[in-house]
């Protein structure tokens, strides 16, 4: 059954970001920028405190690498406190309500020594670290494996996790816009960040609390989530998401994976050597115990590198807290401001366990100077109830399920949650449950959510009822000419659990009506896990092999180009399919399955030789099969939107196992066959960057005509597509007995970082290959004589490899691929470009 193309991904994000926007702010707010320097030396001073005096929280900001420092707060406040280790603090005086700039020098105190740091004389010698520094840096290094929470016996606590987003800094203009009238009971709600008094405007509120067990031996985790809330989205999958991209992050690791972007930890081994520079920069004595802090940076301003600083006590060799943040030159998208902090709590005396983590971060479309409207995104992750190695009842792990939630974890009231939750919501937080749920009251909100669904699913909604995909509606190939095609899908307004779907096209040029009659039901299942049952009856044209629906014959890119794929098959099809998610991780796809395959003259024409030489032609061919397909991921995540789920990359390989059984009738001629694949997939991320591969193995067991076949799908012409064969030509290749595989990687712009004028485009490097290495037998090529030639790559592999430029204006990739083997082959060019587009942080 053809699923909907990652189109449909947009509409969580594009949904976020119009609530949030929504809701703004007035006010009158000090936005304060500066430069701390030393007095004697001129030279910047990283990590300097700068508060805004007689504030109530004592947080503030700190001045980057470069001594620079932003404020912006609408508090009443005269002046700004400035103070750092060895050096005297200063007062200075602001005006409030204006932006102004200043910059700031510290004199040393005379009765302090400064941290002594030795630096390479030239730019381009190698970076050298003091032996007090380095002996602090190699204990830390040394000892994480026993830090780590994995090497514990076993423990259990109690997370409770929030995760807020908003809007901050609107503009003038967009404040004036009428569509915004009757949303100005939204804009009083104003909270400031606790990092730089930032004035934003809440918009979304996710809570979740939850039960985690652990034991080393046999390893297991459990989690057990007690309640889980969504403010402002009927989606907890949603919010589920957005909590993965904003993971924890285990300090000790060797690579931290923030946005999807790799990060060298500043702890890991031999990050002194080729990353970082660390500098020791306090002593200090708090409970009896000596703590030092440890300040770093990467040495190269541009490289996907972090700056910080951490308190590492010295009686263990841990890390008691930690605050960093990547460089603001790194090769980001979108993203003005990231930051993690985190503090670690002395259990035992001797075990120091994460006890509270923030993130913030601040996304734009352009990374500019001076203030911009952003989207903010705050996640606060709390622990109680620590318990370390005490017995644990066995009871806590048994089965295979490792994430379980509690009989109505999703419809906690009020009530419950102000009994239980143990970090209180603030008072802006609370009202913004509140505007929740007047907002969805308006009347101008319910237009903004139908035109936000329309731009982001291609889809029209009339009441219980969607009209589309827009995109769709007209298109252009070789088999129909202009195809003309109308959907109607039902949505939760109609019902939660069941779906229905249809579409009609009718061909211009064949003058003929192809359609699909479509139905999903959700099947009630423990745990919050996914199960489904799908339904449907099509007859319709089809490209064999084709993974990329967005790219193919059915969308209004083809009325540009003509048809972007010629070889299209009428297929009749009626298919039922039974999804279920067993335990966390590990889904079966059950189905039964009826195909009738239509020849097409011209393009498909089948053809038998009977005994006695001669060729009959076939109007057609029908097969049925049954299977199951598995799919298995540890710490599986997806997103569920309506009857599909969308997954999640998670640092864990995906697996995938097929076995279908089937049996072919050709005029009147029936056999059986297997059809056996497997699929491993996996994202690595590592210290140049990060790598996408897969490998699959299949065969087909049994009689086995090319349409039944491993169809090898073919390119796009310019275009630059992943899922496929990108110097293949349709039906170039088919085979009964196959091993492939898919390598991508990039480098995150790692080496073109490193060119003046080049790096402030912030370009990214990529290296691809494919190859297919196969055979298909002589008994199954006469089985269905085709009416074209293909072949099998069995004497050598097939392999294409390329060269790619992305992040080109932020939206666009180039690449240069070349065919390495069965080049000059007449049906295909040996090199290409080729042309896509990516968006990614």
């Amino acid at each position: 059954m053809t699923k909907p193309p990652r189109l449909t991904l947009i509409k969580p994000t594009f949904i976020l970001a119009l609530l949030c926007i929504v809701q703004l702010a007035f006010g009158q707010v000090t936005e304060i920028r500066g430069r701390v320097i030393d007095a004697g030396s001129k030279q910047p001073l990283s990590f300097v405190n700068v508060i805004l005096k007689n504030r109530i929280t004592l947080s503030g900001v700190t001045t980057d690498d470069d001594g620079n420092f932003t404020i912006r707060s609408s508090e009443r406040a005269d002046s700004i406190r400035i103070s750092s280790i060895g050096y005297q603090t200063r007062i200075v005086p602001v005006q409030r309500g204006v932006y102004q700039e200043m910059t700031i020098e510290l004199a040393l105190k005379g009765s302090e020594l400064r941290p002594v740091v030795i630096n390479a004389p030239r730019r381009h010698m190698r970076y050298q670290i003091d032996s007090p520094t380095k002996y602090v840096y190699d204990q830390v290094v040394a000892h994480k494996k026993y830090n780590k929470e994995e090497n514990l016996t076993n423990y259990s606590l109690q997370e409770y996790q929030k995760l807020q987003m908003g809007v901050i800094n609107p503009r003038s203009w967009f404040l004036k816009l009428r569509i915004l009238r009757p949303f100005l009971f939204v804009l009083n709600n104003r909270d400031t960040t606790a990092e730089d008094s930032t004035v934003y405007i809440p918009g979304l509120l996710k809570e979740d609390l939850v039960d985690v067990y652990y034991r080393k031996n046999p390893k297991s985790v459990r989690r057990v989530t007690q309640a889980t809330k969504f403010t402002g989205i009927d989606n907890n999958s949603l919010g589920d998401l957005v909590n993965y991209t904003f993971d924890r992050v285990n300090v000790y690791d060797e690579v931290y994976v923030l946005l999807n972007k790799s990060f060298v930890s500043p702890f890991a081994n031999g990050a002194r050597h080729t990353t970082y520079e660390y500098w020791l920069r306090d002593t200090l004595r708090e409970n009896g115990r000596t703590l030092y802090k440890i300040s770093f940076v990467g040495i190269s301003k541009v490289d996907l590198a972090l700056k910080g600083y951490a308190w590492i006590d010295s009686g263990t060799w841990a890390i008691k807290s930690i605050y960093f943040r990547p460089n603001e030159h790194a090769n980001m998208n979108y993203i003005k401001d990231y930051s993690i902090r985190q503090s670690f709590k002395l259990v035992d005396g001797k075990t120091w366990i994460l006890e509270t983590e923030d993130v913030t971060s601040v996304g734009t479309l352009l990374k500019k100077p001076k203030a911009q409207m952003a989207i903010i995104v705050k996640k606060h992750l709390s622990r109680k109830d620590i318990k370390i190695n005490q017995p644990l009842d066995d009871t806590l792990f048994r089965g295979a399920e490792k994430e379980i939630f509690v009989e109505g974890a999703h419809f906690k009231s009020r009530e419950w949650w102000d009994q239980m939750r143990y970090d209180s919501l603030t008072s802006h937080e609370r009202e913004l449950i509140k505007i929740h749920d007047t907002l969805k009251t308006v009347p101008a909100y319910k237009r903004i959510f139908w035109t936000a669904k329309l731009l982001s699913t291609a889809y029209f909604q009339a009441g219980p009822l969607d009209f589309g995909r827009f995109y769709k509606f007209v298109s252009k190939n070789n088999v129909e000419g202009v195809r003309l095609r109308m959907g109607i899908n039902t949505n939760q307004n109609f019902s939660k659990t069941v779906n229905f779907f249809t579409y009609g096209a009718y061909g211009l040029k064949d003058h003929d009506f192809k359609y699909n009659v479509t139905g999903h039901f959700r099947i009630p299942s423990s745990n919050d896990k996914w199960s489904q049952l799908e339904i449907y009856y099509q007859y319709d044209i089809n490209v064999l092999g084709q993974q990329n629906e967005l790219l193919t014959f059915d969308n209004a890119i083809t009325l540009l180009r003509g048809s972007l794929l010629t070889k299209i098959m009428k297929i009749r099809e009626w298919n039922a399919n039974l999804e279920n998610e067993w335990v966390r991780g590990f889904t079966s796809t059950m189905f039964v399955q009826n195909r009738t395959y239509y020849d097409i003259p011209g393009v498909f024409d089948f053809k038998i030789r009977k005994q006695d030489g001669s060729i009959v032609h076939l109007p057609n061919f029908n097969t049925f099969e049954v299977g199951i397909n598995s799919r298995f991921s540890y710490h599986d995540k997806y997103f569920k939107s309506g009857s599909y789920r969308y997954f999640i990359t998670t640092k864990s390989p995906v697996f995938h196992f097929n076995y279908h059984i089937g049996m072919l009738d050709i005029n009147g001629d029936r056999s059986t066959y297997h059809r056996v694949q497997f699929t491993i997939l996996h994202r690595l991320a590592w210290t140049l960057g990060h790598t996408w591969y897969e490998v699959k193995v299949g065969k087909v067991i049994g009689r086995s005509p090319y349409p039944i076949s491993n169809v090898t799908p073919g390119g796009f012409g310019p275009l630059f597509n992943n899922a496929d064969y990108n110097m293949l030509s349709e039906f170039e290749f088919v085979t009964d007995q196959y091993l492939s595989w898919y390598l991508e990687h990039h480098f995150d712009g790692y080496f073109l970082n490193k060119i003046p004028l080049i790096r402030r485009l912030q370009m990214r490097e990529v290296l691809y290959t494919r190859g297919l290495w196969g055979s298909y037998s002589q008994s199954n090529f006469n089985s269905l004589i085709p009416g074209f030639d293909f072949k099998s790559p069995s004497a050598y592999p097939y392999v294409e490899a390329g060269f790619g430029i992305e992040n080109i204006l932020k939206v666009l990739r180039f690449d240069s691929v070349w065919r390495l083997t069965y080049r000059n082959q007449h049906i295909a060019p040996n090199w290409s470009p080729k042309i896509s587009f990516n968006f990614v942080f």
